[in-house]
C-alpha cells in the first residue's frame, strides 16, 4: 500500500529495480489528466493515523506523480523500451464501482483492445 501511495504507475520503480523492458497496463485512456485530491481519502485516513506524512503526500502530489509516470512511460514507449495498453475510450468507472454492466463494458473493451494490439505486443516482446 505504501508503494501505491508513492508510485501511481510504478514505472520508475521498475526501472530502479533493473527492468529494461516494460509492459504498462493503464486503466484509463492516455489523455486522462488527474486533478488534485480535494481531501485525503477517508479510507487512507483511517488506515494510516500514525503515519500522516504519506497521506499528505498522497493528497498533495498524487496527480503530479501520476502525470510524471505517464510522461516517463510515453518517453520509454518512443524509445522502444515500453509497450502500453490503454483503453481506447473512457468509461466513467470509479475505483470502487459496483456497476456490473459498466464493469462488463470495461472488460469487453479490454479484450477488444488486446485483440487489436496483440500483434504489436508480441513483436515488442520478441525484440
Amino acid at each position: 500500500m505504501m508503494a501505491a501511495l508513492r508510485y501511481s504507475i510504478p514505472v520508475q520503480h521498475a526501472l530502479d529495480d533493473g527492468c529494461d523492458k516494460l509492459v504498462v497496463i493503464l486503466s484509463n485512456p492516455r489523455v486522462l489528466v488527474n486533478q488534485p485530491e480535494a481531501r485525503s481519502p477517508v479510507l487512507l485516513n483511517g488506515c494510516f493515523t500514525n503515519y500522516p506524512r504519506p497521506i499528505e503526500g498522497y493528497s498533495t502530489y498524487r496527480h503530479i506523480n501520476y502525470q510524471a509516470s505517464i510522461d516517463l512511460t510515453a518517453k520509454l514507449e518512443k524509445e522502444g523500451k515500453a509497450f502500453v495498453f490503454a483503453p481506447s475510450k473512457h468509461l466513467n468507472l470509479g475505483t470502487f464501482s459496483k456497476d456490473a454492466a459498466l464493469e462488463q463494458k470495461l472488460y469487453d473493451l479490454g479484450v477488444f483492445d488486446y485483440k487489436t494490439q496483440s500483434g504489436k505486443l508480441l513483436a515488442f516482446l520478441q525484440k
